[in-house]
């Protein structure tokens, strides 16, 4: 007995439908294998972060610049919640097999998990010494308007001294810059400025007056630490502050440094030692803590520059 017309329409409505799910399946098959002999021609490793601040491996930054920066971005971490590391590689090759710089940079923050997960505005910036590039790579939290603030601080501040080898201002200057015209409007609730012009702006600032790379660092330890400057002699806003490393922190033991305070108003001067923390290696396993990052993550933002 045959079927009725109606039951044989149905039974060839579920003959197709399971001839398109098996397609499907087979065509997710298809994708997930090329997926994975795509990553197999891209296999990556990444650096581990001795520092949660500066990791120079190119042995671009002088010590006197490199302590004082670090100090100045575990400040700035303490203060704000805001983790920006910076990371100096001699060539991408050593790490990636063909990945190109961005997908690399968002691939390593993400693994390095930088910035807190709840608000997802850390900062990593990269800079590959013979490869003559670098690379601004921001959180997932910064909307895409930020990129073009971060293009112009690479055009302005980052490569006029890159291209001169001049890495200690490059570094010291571009990495003030990301903090004043990126992070601390971002941590305001302010929307990105449209142009350069903001960029242009900072700049002049910097230029009228500040005159060399360690008055630069100053002036963003006052912005963060306003009520260190305050002079105990004189009350006023004018001490310079300058931090000298004795003695380096290992993996085995903490250091030792310096601060020495110099009111230009009253002439007020002082010194006081502090410790410099026990370096902690990080683990380059995938937990949580990923070796003292927040576990933050980025969605590829940010910006690109060579020289």
């Amino acid at each position: 007995m045959g079927l009725s017309p109606r039951c044989a329409t149905l039974a060839t409505a579920r003959h197709h439908k399971d001839f398109h799910r098996r397609i499907a399946n087979i065509a997710r098959f298809i994708a997930l294998i090329f997926a994975l002999f795509a990553s197999s021609l891209h296999a990556q490793t990444f650096p581990t972060a001795d520092r949660l601040t500066v990791n120079d491996y190119a042995d671009l930054i002088s010590e006197e610049v490199e302590a004082s920066l670090a100090t100045w971005l575990s400040d700035l971490r303490t203060e704000t919640g805001v983790e920006m590391t910076v990371l100096t590689l001699e060539r991408l090759s050593d790490w990636s097999d063909g990945m190109e710089m961005e997908p690399y940079a968002t691939a390593l923050f993400n693994h390095w998990g930088i910035g807190d997960a709840s608000t997802n505005d850390g900062v990593l910036f990269l800079v590959l010494r013979e490869d003559r590039k670098m690379r601004i790579e921001l959180g997932a939290a910064y909307a895409r308007d930020w990129d073009s603030v971060a293009s112009s601080i690479i055009q302005e501040r980052f490569l006029p001294n890159f291209r001169n080898d001049n890495y200690d201002a490059g570094i010291s200057d571009g990495s003030a810059a990301i903090i004043s015209q990126i992070v601390t409007p971002f941590r305001a609730g302010e929307d990105a400025p449209e142009g350069s012009n903001a960029g242009q702006i900072f700049l002049a600032i910097f230029a009228a007056v500040f005159v060399s790379i360690p008055a630069g660092i100053s002036y963003l330890f006052f912005r963060i630490r306003r009520k260190e400057r305050t002079c105990p002699s004189c009350g006023q806003v004018a001490l310079s502050v300058e931090r000298v490393t004795t003695r380096k922190a290992t993996r085995m033991s903490s250091g030792n440094g310096i601060k020495y305070r110099n009111c230009t108003n009253c002439g007020f001067a002082d010194q006081n030692s502090y410790v410099i923390a026990q370096i902690v290696a990080a683990s380059s396993s995938s937990s949580s803590s990923r070796g003292g990052f927040g576990g933050g993550s980025s969605g590829g933002g940010g910006s690109s520059g060579s020289w």
